[in-house]
């Protein structure tokens, strides 16, 4: 009994850890998307920047701005969310039974 325990332990940590591990990489998956779409407004003309309502300067300062600088930060947040098991909200993009999930 004290071994399937602290086995159930070790399968929790573990996870916990792989859990934090696919957080920080889609967050850092979104700040290089971040940072390719800033350095792609700088190449837009003067007619497309139109399009999209921002001046050449708006551009210019967005662009500057460094990847991690997020302007909604809800955006990784929901990103997160979008990618996790519906039962149970773990990073588990595909839904598994509810009681076989060791994240909680």
């Amino acid at each position: 009994m004290q071994i399937s325990r602290a086995l159930a332990e070790c399968f929790r940590i573990l996870n916990a850890a792989s859990n934090a591990s696919l957080v920080t990489m889609r967050r850092f998956e979104k700040w290089m998307e971040v940072r390719r779409q800033r350095r792609q407004l700088l190449t837009l003309d003067r007619h497309a920047l139109k399009d999209i309502g921002i001046s050449r300067s708006d551009a210019e300062r967005e662009a500057a701005r460094p990847f991690w600088d997020v302007a909604d930060r809800q955006d990784v947040a929901s990103d997160e969310a979008a990618n996790s098991c519906s039962n149970c909200n773990c990073p588990n993009a595909d839904p598994h039974p509810h009681g076989s999930c060791l994240s909680r």
